[in-house]
């Protein structure tokens, strides 16, 4: 029988012991050339959101007021103009129509006024005032008549009374006028026959006595005759008084009609004004979508509830806008992260069979840290702009804002080496500069 020689077995130990280092050291010498030439994407992980790009639309009510109707229900879909809520009209219709009668009322007594101002004999009243079945402004109308008659009545009185005067001291004017003109005449024959008188004195064919009373009769006839021209002069002057106080009268009127209509008439401009504003109420008692979407944040819930001026009533999650990814940025990784970078992002919430990865551009990045109070970090924001020819599924309505997803922003390629050494180099970095 053969027997083995004892320096077989360290052969082939030693054999074995040394294929195995050199398979360890093709095997490192493999990793360490792959991890060194073959080029990896590294990138910036960060937790993200799906938003719209333009944000939610608040639906809010500027006067506030009670909800009369709720007409849409939480995730609700809505269209532009469709009418979400309305509130109780009660009191603005009512502010509506009360600010409405003062106005016709103010317009009644402008149309009056105006036809004084004007010296008409009517009124002139608007068709829109006159077409109205509203008795109360019916009556109004009325009584604007009425009081405008009254009113041309005591002017009408006061004229006559003054063109009564007027014709009295006319008359007046033309008896004295036609005494003055006998006395003249008079005068005249007194004056003639002392003359005749005269000449028989200077004859001494009559006595002194018949001239001198000629010569009083003619001087009493020329103060009567003085005294009438005085008179005449007097009555006419009094007649141009009362023409004076005619023209007067009537501007007088006319004035105050003027003076109240200016009133009138600014009174009517602030009605106007007040009337526009409630009306704008009354139109702002049904609030609409402003756009297409998803009724989300629904606020109120029962009617007759009342709500502030002012109150977001619920939000609206435009249905046809962009959608952007929102991530926040550590603090740390905000140095890797600059604009135009291209970025891909997963969807939380799908396998990746249902929703594959999406790829998009950094659009933006918030320009200062910004704080989170629930978990009391902060972070950067970044808006993210899927590509949607890329990503068929991203304009599907099974994308919805809320969703969450996992971003990576690229920042360039490094090796599976460089991944490696990285922690290692910092680390004795900073233990060469620690003190």
């Amino acid at each position: 029988m053969n027997e083995r020689s004892p320096i077989e077995p360290a052969k082939n130990l030693r054999g074995l012991v040394l294929g195995g280092v050199m398979i360890t050291t093709l095997g490192f010498g493999g990793f360490v050339t792959w991890a060194a030439s073959v080029p990896l994407d590294s990138a910036v992980i960060a937790e993200g959101v799906v938003k719209v790009g333009s944000e939610r639309k608040r639906i809010q009510h500027f006067e506030g007021g009670i909800v009369k109707q709720i007409l849409v229900r939480e995730g609700e879909k809505v269209s532009a103009g469709q009418v979400l809520v309305t509130l109780d009209q009660t009191f603005a219709e009512s502010e509506y129509l009360r600010l409405s009668q003062q106005l016709n009322a103010l317009q009644v007594r402008e149309a009056a006024l105006l036809a004084a101002q004007h010296g008409l004999e009517r009124p002139v009243f608007p068709d829109h005032l006159l077409e109205q079945s509203d008795p109360g402004l019916q009556a109004k109308v009325h009584e604007a008549v009425i009081l405008f008659e009254l009113n041309r009545s005591t002017l009408d009185g006061t004229l006559a009374i003054l063109e009564q005067q007027s014709l009295q001291l006319g008359e007046q004017i033309q008896g004295m006028k036609a005494e003055a003109h006998a006395g003249e005449q008079q005068l005249a024959l007194i004056e003639e026959e002392l003359a005749s008188l005269e000449m028989l004195l200077q004859r001494r064919m009559t006595g002194k006595a018949r001239s001198l009373e000629l010569k009083r009769e003619a001087a009493q006839m020329r103060g009567k005759i003085a005294s009438l021209k005085t008179e005449i002069a007097g009555a006419g002057t009094r007649q141009s008084e009362i023409t004076l106080e005619r023209e007067q009268s009537r501007q007088a009127y006319r004035y105050e009609a003027a003076n109240e209509l200016r009133e009138v008439r600014n009174e009517i401009d602030g009605l106007v004004q007040r009337i526009a504003a409630s009306n704008n109420v009354l139109q702002r008692i049904s609030l609409t979508a402003p756009v297409d979407g998803l009724v989300v944040d629904l606020a109120i819930n029962n009617i007759g509830e009342v709500i502030r001026p002012g109150d977001t009533l619920m939000e609206i999650v435009p249905a046809k806008d962009e959608l952007v990814i929102a991530a926040r940025i550590r603090p740390l990784d905000i140095d890797k992260v600059s604009g135009r970078q291209t970025a891909r992002a997963r969807l939380s919430g799908y396998r990746h069979h249902e929703m594959p990865e999406l790829t998009g551009t950094l659009e933006s990045v918030s320009a200062d840290a910004l704080f989170d109070e629930q978990s009391g970090q902060y972070y950067f924001e970044a808006r993210i702009v899927m590509n949607d020819e890329a990503n068929p599924l991203w304009g599907d309505e099974t994308v919805k804002p809320g969703m969450p997803a996992e971003v990576y922003i690229l920042t360039g390629e490094s090796t599976p080496l460089q991944y490696f050494a990285e922690p290692l180099l910092t680390a004795f970095d900073k233990a060469w500069r620690e003190q």
